[in-house]
C-alpha cells in the first residue's frame, strides 16, 4: 500500500538522522523552526510535530481532513503559533 516517509539528514554530512513512516503518501509541507521543532501535515489529517534532533513525536492532532499544502508557524505577543489549512 501506498505510504509517506520524513527523512532528516545532517546538512553538513550527508548523514540520515532519522526517518518517519506515514501510513499514507505525504505530501504536506515540513516546517523546522528555531526551537528545534519539526512540523508537517499527513493525509490522514494528522499535524504532527517532532523534535528537530530525535525524531521523537511531541504532538499529534488531527485536523479532520487531509493536510497537502502549506504549514506557518508566527509569533503574536511571545506566543508562537501554528496554521495548516485542511480538507
Amino acid at each position: 500500500s501506498p505510504q509517506g516517509w520524513l527523512t532528516a539528514t545532517d546538512a553538513s554530512t550527508g548523514e540520515v538522522r532519522w526517518k518517519y513512516r506515514s501510513p499514507r503518501p505525504m505530501v504536506g509541507a515540513v516546517t523546522a523552526t528555531g526551537g528545534d521543532l519539526v512540523f508537517t501535515g499527513e493525509l490522514t489529517g494528522d499535524l504532527v510535530a517532532f523534535h528537530a534532533a530525535t525524531g521523537r513525536e511531541l504532538f499529534r492532532f488531527n485536523t479532520g481532513g487531509p493536510i497537502g499544502g502549506g504549514l506557518v508557524t508566527y509569533q503574536v505577543n511571545g506566543k508562537q503559533y501554528v496554521a495548516v489549512a485542511s480538507g
